[in-house]
């Protein structure tokens, strides 16, 4: 299956890392373009993976019927879908970091 990263996923995280950036000064851009790229990566693994647990804490989530993977201190839900030509794809939909969930 393909895997979907939804522009408000990315908008989200590089928001996080821009204000931890920010607050932390010697947190290099190159540091977090690594962390975000080794993150993007991983999200792969819903390529091949199933069984993941439905989200249990984000009411907007579980209202949603998405489900839930924790990659580097971030949640994602992501749901499995089919594009317009019936090809499954699994398209994530929200992120926010372990410290922000609830």
């Amino acid at each position: 299956m393909r895997v979907i990263v939804s522009p408000v996923v990315r908008i989200k995280i590089k928001g996080f890392y821009q204000a931890a950036m920010t607050n932390h000064p010697l947190l290099s851009e190159e540091t977090v373009m690594k962390k975000m790229n080794r993150m993007f990566a991983c999200l792969e693994i819903l390529a091949f993976t199933q069984g993941f647990k439905k989200a249990q804490f984000n009411r907007q989530w579980i209202a949603n019927g998405w489900r839930e993977l924790i990659v580097e201190d971030f949640h994602f839900a992501f749901e499995v879908a089919q594009t317009p030509d019936g090809e499954p794809v699994v398209i994530v939909r929200d992120a926010v970091h372990s410290l922000l969930y609830r």
